[in-house]
């Protein structure tokens, strides 16, 4: 059935055309879907309601507000098969009833969006993901974003799968896993960040097993405060964890790229690790401008290092190319004052080189 005016449309079965404005003024119309239907093609309109197991396979674009309300129950799906923008927000609403999500059960998806999510402020809860959400301002609670958050301002993460992020900020509530272990804020990320969880939050998400600990009761189950607490345990703390290293000093997998023989076959129980406050650098975009990431990298190998090999490659180049341009005395000294910093085989490269150069003018005769 479907019911139209000017401001409204209102269709609850299948329309087997797109939801375009006919005339100008159904430009202002709102549209609003409800039951078990499909709409073969776009949608345009001021603002956009969706109830149930709606199902839209063109692109939506939306001048106002698109709001969703996804079915609840097991094996039933709304779904937008491209992507969809909203000029000025997106939300999904729930009754939140439900102890789990697309996260950790995987029959429960009550919401599939193929392509970006695009809109100044986004709200998306038990939702899959196919595309990037790009935005302003996000919360993103109970998801499996398969590509990344990218938001100007503010970044809320709360119990989801994400590949990356890119933010003006951000925060971590709950249990949260990065495909790729890197991510990016335009300001700092600290140690309050990392949001405290409470204990029935930390239950009704279904993430016990902490790496390298055993499942079951942590210690402080009288503590309920919302706020950050230094000393909190870590089992009420929210973190991201990366899938990939398994962080067991003995397998060596969060201290070099080619993880142990166990996480390779499958065997390794603690196939992921956990990134936290003190795993944030701080480094510069092109433009010079301050950034901090949340990164495997300085467990993976050692930056300051690295730096300085490279600070040392360039000193070690630059002496190789004057040597023949020196004095024989000062080609001397400036060995003997840099061999204290090269590696022994670089030395032994300068001296073989310092053998071979030509003797100084003040010697040729």
């Amino acid at each position: 059935m479907t019911q139209s005016d000017e401001n409204f449309l209102v269709i609850e079965s299948t329309v087997e055309h797109p939801i375009y404005p006919a005339r100008a003024s159904q430009l202002h119309r709102n549209v609003i879907l409800k039951g078990d239907l499909d709409v073969k093609g776009g949608i345009y309109c001021n603002n956009l309601r969706a109830e149930g197991q709606v199902r839209v396979h063109g692109p939506v674009l939306v001048k106002e507000e698109i709001e969703l309300s996804p079915p609840e129950q097991l094996n039933q799906t709304m779904i937008f098969r491209q992507g969809i923008n909203a000029l000025r927000a997106l939300s999904v609403k729930l009754s939140d009833l439900r102890p789990y999500s697309p996260v950790s059960q995987k029959d429960y998806t009550p919401l599939i969006f193929n392509g970006n999510v695009c809109a100044p402020a986004v709200r998306l809860e038990n939702t899959v993901l196919l595309g990037n959400v790009i935005s302003d301002n996000a919360l993103l609670k109970d998801c499996i974003i398969l590509g990344s958050p990218i938001i100007k301002e503010s970044l809320i993460l709360e119990n989801c799968l994400v590949i990356s992020f890119q933010a003006g900020s951000v925060r971590f509530r709950g249990r949260n896993t990065l495909l790729v272990p890197y991510g990016i804020s335009r300001s700092p990320i600290l140690a309050e960040h990392f949001e405290d969880v409470s204990r029935d939050e930390d239950d009704d998400v279904g993430f016990h097993d902490v790496p390298g600990e055993e499942s079951g009761e942590a210690e402080g189950d009288s503590y309920q405060s919302p706020t950050f607490d230094p000393v909190l345990p870590d089992a009420y703390r929210a973190w991201v964890r990366y899938i990939g290293f398994c962080g067991l000093e003995r397998h060596g997998c969060g201290e070099r790229i080619v993880s142990c023989t166990e996480h390779y076959n499958g065997t390794c129980k603690y196939s992921d690790v956990r990134l936290e406050p003190e795993d944030v650098l701080v480094t510069q975009d092109a433009d010079g401008q301050p950034i901090w990431m949340l990164t495997l990298a300085h467990r993976i190998i050692n930056l300051t290092q690295v730096e300085d090999d490279l600070a040392r490659l360039k000193q070690f180049m630059k002496t190789i190319q004057t040597m023949d341009h020196m004095e024989d005395s000062a080609r001397e000294s400036t060995l003997q004052l840099l061999e204290q910093n090269f590696h022994p085989e670089e030395s032994h490269i300068l001296r073989i080189l310092h053998d071979l150069a030509l003797p100084s003018s003040n010697h040729e005769r």
